[in-house]
C-alpha cells in the first residue's frame, strides 16, 4: 500500500472514462503515473475538478499493460478530498 497526500486536481489531470460502457472510472494523471478510481460517477468527477481541490489517498501500486505499453499505476482503496485556498 502507498499513501500520497495533497495531489492538486483539475480538469487538466482528471478524466472520467468508461461512462458509456457502464464502468465509470476516474483517471488522475500525475507525471507518468496514472491513479485510478473504479466505480465512480459523473457527480464524483465533478467533485474532483472543483477549484482548489486536493486528493489524499491510500492505494495499491500496480503495472498497467495495454496494447504493448507498460506504465505505473496506483489503484485507490480510500481517499479524501479537501479544498485548500492559497493566498
Amino acid at each position: 500500500k502507498v499513501a500520497i497526500e495533497d495531489i492538486p486536481l483539475s480538469e487538466n489531470n482528471v478524466t472520467l472514462m468508461g461512462l458509456a460502457k457502464g464502468h465509470p472510472t476516474l483517471k488522475i494523471q500525475v507525471g507518468d503515473v496514472s491513479i485510478m478510481k473504479f466505480k465512480s460517477s459523473e457527480e464524483e468527477y465533478e467533485s474532483f475538478i472543483q477549484p482548489n481541490t486536493y486528493l489524499t489517498l491510500v492505494g495499491k501500486s500496480a503495472i498497467n499493460e495495454w496494447n504493448g505499453n507498460i506504465s505505473p499505476q496506483i489503484i485507490i482503496d480510500d481517499f479524501e478530498l479537501k479544498q485548500i485556498w492559497k493566498f
